[in-house]
C-alpha cells in the first residue's frame, strides 16, 4: 500500500519503509527510534523533576578524582576550603552586606534543619554555578552528589537545566543487557 493512497493516519511502521527493507528487526528499530525522539521531544517541553535522593551517590571524589580533573589541584584548598566555591561566592555575592565563606557553604549542604541565611548561601550554589563550577567544586570535596541534590529538593524551585545536569548524576536505574532483544 502507497503512503499517499492511505486513507489516513498509518499506524504501521513497516508500511513506512520500502518491501525490500521492511523485515521486523529494521521495523523494531525504525518503530524504537521515532517513540524514542517523541519521548525526548516531550521530555525538553516538560519540566523536569529531580530524581529520588537516594539515587545520588554519596561519596566524595578520591585525590585521584582529583588530579585526574584539575592539574592545578591543590591539596590544602578542598572540602571546605574549595577553591572553586571561594571564587564562586566571591563574584556571585559581591553585593551581600556580610559576603559567605566557603566553610558557610560547606556547612549549609550538610544542614538537617538550614538557616535562612544558608538556604540563601546553598542557592547560590545551585542557581550561580556553571556545570563546570560543580563538577570541579566536588572534585574538591565540596559536597556530595546527594547533598547537593538534597538542597536542590529543599530550594523548591530550580531551573530545569540545573535539574537536568543534578541528574546526570544519579545512578541510573537498571536496563536490560540488550534493550533491542524482546
Amino acid at each position: 500500500m502507497d503512503i499517499r493512497q492511505s486513507p489516513g493516519p498509518c499506524r504501521d511502521p513497516a508500511t513506512f519503509l520500502r518491501p525490500e527493507t521492511a523485515d521486523p528487526r529494521k521495523t523494531e528499530t525504525w518503530a524504537w527510534s521515532k517513540a524514542e525522539t517523541e519521548r525526548r521531544r516531550h521530555a525538553a517541553a516538560t519540566r523536569p523533576t529531580l530524581a529520588p535522593i537516594d539515587a545520588f551517590p554519596d561519596e566524595y571524589a578520591t585525590g585521584d578524582d582529583l588530579a585526574a580533573v584539575r592539574l592545578d589541584a591543590d591539596p590544602d584548598a578542598t572540602g571546605p576550603y574549595s577553591r572553586t566555591i571561594r571564587g564562586l561566592l566571591g563574584g556571585a555575592c559581591s553585593g551581600w552586606r556580610v559576603r559567605p565563606t566557603s566553610v558557610e557553604l560547606y556547612d549549609a549542604l550538610r544542614a538537617d534543619d538550614p538557616t535562612n541565611r544558608q538556604r540563601s548561601i546553598a542557592t547560590v550554589l545551585i542557581n550561580e554555578a556553571s556545570f563546570e563550577d560543580l563538577v570541579n567544586a566536588h572534585t574538591e570535596g565540596a559536597f556530595t552528589w546527594r547533598q547537593l541534590a538534597r538542597a536542590a529538593q529543599r530550594q523548591g524551585t530550580v531551573p530545569p537545566l540545573r535539574v537536568r545536569q543534578i541528574n546526570a548524576f544519579a545512578t541510573p536505574p537498571p536496563r536490560p543487557d540488550d534493550p533491542w532483544r524482546t
